[in-house]
């Protein structure tokens, strides 16, 4: 008996499968990128393999998403990329062509990625995110090339784990967003006056920071007081920095007051958000068309 899965499930399930992989690969990258500057440099191979598999893996499930000739043929030739860089991190540790190798290739494959990206999908906003990272790349590829005369393995390593940690960092977030209708949290936020009570919030913090750092002994520095504010603001209250004078302790009682107004609110924002999503998700296919269609048309003059 053939099973069939939902949209809804599939989704689910790729979610889980992709956090997963993101949360594995920061966490193979930073544990070698720690490795790298404390000096200890006898494990980094196999954290670079796993993070290059890991990689290979996400790229597999894509493949599963979407079998389109032109996106299979692609996902195909980075997950042999990323298999092959996988076994030369495995087999070089110290050996200095070999992590060179791989340095150079690995922002050759991400480049190659975002610009596939660009002719599949040629919105200005994905043209301008993916130009961005081609940029990035090729200033860290030129960065290798440069850094090569040194003959420092640890450099090459230091520089794969950070662009490995930015990678896990960005499909975490990536897979997290894309689950949330920022069409129907924007309307929430104006309805709300969420944006506004937000930027008094920061507003009141920065200008708080700059009037304790004048008035409290014990806040040495601007970045000390921003600390206090934001330990104030959030409730947590660390006691590393406290305030002594009347006019810090009154401005503190404003900020506690103001952040737990602002944390009310971004719950209740966070309630409705979902409601409406649960009840925009039980309508049927028909209605849900006409209401998006609709809401795309705008008010009609």
């Amino acid at each position: 008996m053939k099973v069939k899965l939902s949209d809804r499930t599939k989704e689910t399930i790729v979610f889980l499968a992709t956090s997963l992989l993101a949360t594995v690969t920061l966490f193979l990258s930073l544990t070698g990128l720690s490795l790298t500057i404390i000096d200890q440099i006898q494990g980094q191979g196999y954290y670079l393999m796993g993070c290059y598999f890991t990689i290979a893996i996400s790229h597999f499930i894509s493949i599963l998403l979407d079998r389109k000739k032109g996106n299979l043929i692609c996902n195909l030739i980075l997950i042999a990329i990323y298999l092959t860089l996988g076994i030369l991190a495995n087999l070089g540790h110290m050996d200095f062509n070999l992590i060179f190798v791989t340095s150079i290739i690995f922002p050759i494959a991400i480049i190659f990625d975002r610009v596939v990206s660009i002719i599949k999908n040629k919105s200005f906003r994905n043209i301008l995110i993916n130009a961005l990272i081609i940029l990035i790349d090729a200033l860290f590829l030129l960065i290798i090339i440069g850094s090569a005369e040194e003959g420092n393995v640890s450099i090459f390593y230091l520089f794969l784990f950070a662009a490995m940690s930015i990678i896990g960092f960005k499909n975490i977030i990536v897979a997290v967003f894309s689950r949330i209708r920022f069409s129907l949290m924007k309307d929430i936020l104006l309805k709300t006056y969420a944006g506004e009570i937000l930027l008094g919030l920061v507003v009141l913090i920065l200008a708080s920071a700059l009037v304790l750092s004048l008035v409290e002994p014990g806040m040495r520095d601007y970045g000390d007081a921003l600390w206090y504010c934001f330990a104030v603001v959030t409730t947590i209250g660390f006691g590393d920095l406290k305030a002594v004078t009347p006019f810090g302790r009154i401005l503190s009682v404003i900020l506690g007051i103001y952040g737990i107004i602002v944390v009310a609110l971004l719950t209740s924002i966070i309630v409705n958000f979902y409601n409406e999503t649960a009840h925009h998700n039980r309508l049927p296919p028909k209605e849900k068309k006409e209401k998006e269609d609709k809401k795309e048309e705008g008010p009609k003059k």
